[in-house]
């Protein structure tokens, strides 16, 4: 995983999962057949369904037009049939929660906190467990690298990367969903699965869940 996205021509890096209280950043594993187990990709779940509020959201993620964008993130993880997993909004946005360097530290208990960042990824998501559960979560996005498209449109322009699927993919980070699917069968082209490592630029693929997303969540919850 490179640290810029200016090294990849065709594809920008999304990010991998942090998990507050592990060693390190883990890749997920390859496709399987165990590829939808809970026990693969959610080692952790909520005990109570999230809520959600906008912290710190500096340029370019400081307007209507981006913090839309951002809340359509968790309607396709809510939806999937069969899972009982709800992303719920607080209609909270506080400009003086920011990121303090560990999701621990960053948000209070029961919720997540979407904020912005210098990072060398597209977005990082952040979990804090205790008692084999999540606690809490932070969202990050990127406001240095990356040209950012922020519109409802499918067609993103060239070189754009689309909020809409880096949202909606932290958002499964966010739901517990460690490393990343991997391999060609289910990260390449047009049905790749929203939970792979990259996001071509230019593209909205990763804006609609795939086979193996939605089963893994279901398996969760």
């Amino acid at each position: 995983m490179t640290d810029r996205m200016s090294s990849l021509s065709t594809q920008t890096v999304i990010m991998l999962a942090g998990l507050a209280f592990a060693a390190g950043l883990v890749i997920g594993a390859g496709p399987s057949a165990d590829a939808h187990a809970a026990s693969t990709y959610f080692p952790k779940t909520w005990d109570e369904d999230p809520y959600y509020s906008f912290g710190q959201m500096n340029a370019p993620f400081n307007t209507s037009e981006a913090k839309y964008a951002i809340h359509s993130g968790d309607d396709p993880w809510n939806n999937v049939y069969g899972s009982s997993l709800d992303f719920q909004w607080s209609g909270n946005e506080n400009a003086h929660v920011f990121w303090q360097g560990d999701a621990c530290d960053t948000a209070p208990n029961d919720s997540l906190w979407i904020m912005t960042d210098d990072i060398p990824v597209l977005g990082r998501e952040n979990t804090c467990f205790e008692d084999g559960a999540i606690i809490k979560s932070t969202i990050r996005f990127d406001t240095d690298g990356p040209s950012w498209y922020m519109g409802v449109s499918t067609s993103v322009p060239s070189g754009k990367s689309d909020a809409r699927s880096v949202a909606i993919h932290e958002f499964g980070h966010a739901a517990g969903f460690k490393g990343h699917f991997e391999g060609t069968s289910l990260c390449s082209g047009s049905t790749r699965q929203t939970m792979c490592p990259t996001l071509p630029s230019g593209t909205s693929y990763m804006r609609t869940l795939e086979s193996h997303d939605k089963h893994t969540i279901v398996s969760a919850y």
